[in-house]
Order: C-alpha cells, then structure tokens, then sequence
C-alpha cells in the first residue's frame, strides 16, 4: 500500500512539474508587441516668439561744407560757387524703404555782418552770374535711389530750394543695408553789389525716415 501511494506521489509530482513547464514556456513565447506597452499619449504645444525691431541709420560725409571760389572776387569777378559732394548713406528694414528730406534755417546765406541773406531760390531755378541765388543738386550713387524732382538737375547750375519746409531730396522703396545713396552739392551766387562778408551761412537740415 505504501508502495502505491508512493508511485501515485511521484507520478502527481511529474504531472505538476510538466503543468509549471508548459505555463512558463507558453508565456515566454506569447509574442508582445509595442503597441501594447505604450498605453496613454499626451500632447504639448510650446509657442516660440522672437522680435524684430524697426531701424534706420544715416550717415553723412561730412558736417562741414565751404563753397568756393569766393561768390565775388577782389577784382569784381562774380562766380557761382559750389561745396564738394557731401556722400549720404542710408539703410533700413522698413519694407517701404526710406525717404531723405532737405530743410534750410535761413532761407538762404545769412551775413551777421553784413545783415544781408543770399536768397534761397524758390521750386527750382537756374543760376546766372549777377542774381543772388543759393541752392542744391543731387545724383543717387545707385539706381534704386531716386532723387526728388526739385534736386535733380546734378551737374547744371539748376538747383531746388534750401528753405524751412522739408522738401524731398532723395528715396528708395525697398528696404537694404547701409550704403551709399546719393551726392548732393550746395551752390550760389552772389551780385556785384551783394555787401562783402566772410560769414555767410546756413544750417542745412537732413532727416532720414523710415517709410512704413
């Protein structure tokens, strides 16, 4: 009898082991895919920002300008005078370009000493020796820059107005870097009984803007 239930219990003993193989091994071999570990998602959505900040820059030759020769001579000779080529520069990222403007403060060149001015020409006219007249002229150094039509007469003895009313000088519609845009001469002339003087001046204003 003890012998039977031994058997049996070796036999039951087999019988489980066999269970506890089979199990594992048809576990190992269940295939798992990827799929079914991930098991949530979530979205996040950042926003990026940056800024880009209007400017212009402008830049002149020089602040300084002397017409020569002398408007009248020692000897009575009467001259129309000019300065050098003052060199403008402008650049901006404005998507409408720039606008360069000319204003003057005395209407003309003053003589504190002589009390007398040297009358700006009105619009646009052209020099003759003998009538007082005082003015500028202008050429772009690109041909994207267009000069105002009262300046645009480089190279003549015609030139536009130096006044208190800012008037159109030079211009562009597309935006660029800091270049060269245009020369610009100041000229006059005086009569031969305009009163001596060594001091005749003015102060010529140049603004630059951006267009928008």
């Amino acid at each position: 009898m003890e012998e039977f239930i031994l058997k049996y219990r070796k036999r039951l003993i087999a019988a489980l082991a066999c269970l506890v193989i089979t199990v594992l091994l048809g576990a190992s071999f269940s295939p798992i895919f990827f799929s079914q570990i991930i098991q949530a998602q979530e979205d996040e959505d950042i926003t990026v920002s940056a800024v880009v900040e209007a400017w212009i820059d402008f830049q002149v030759s020089t602040t300084t300008l002397a017409i020569t020769p002398a408007l009248v001579q020692a000897d009575g000779t009467i001259n129309i005078g000019e300065t050098p080529d003052l060199n403008i520069s402008v650049g901006t990222n404005s998507p409408n370009g720039w606008l360069v403007q000319i204003r003057g403060a005395n209407n003309g060149l003053y003589s504190s000493t002589s009390a007398h001015t040297i009358p700006s020409v009105t619009t646009t006219s052209t020099m003759a020796t003998g009538t007082e007249a005082y003015g500028a002229n202008a050429t772009n150094t690109t041909t994207t820059v267009a000069i105002g039509s009262y300046y645009d007469y480089y190279g003549t003895d015609t030139v536009g107005e130096i006044r208190g009313t800012d008037r159109d000088l030079a211009s562009k519609n597309t935006p660029n870097p800091l270049s060269s845009a245009a020369n610009m001469k100041v000229k006059a002339t005086a009569a031969i009984t305009t009163p001596p003087g060594s001091d005749y001046e003015d102060e010529v204003t140049l603004t630059a803007s951006a267009v928008l």
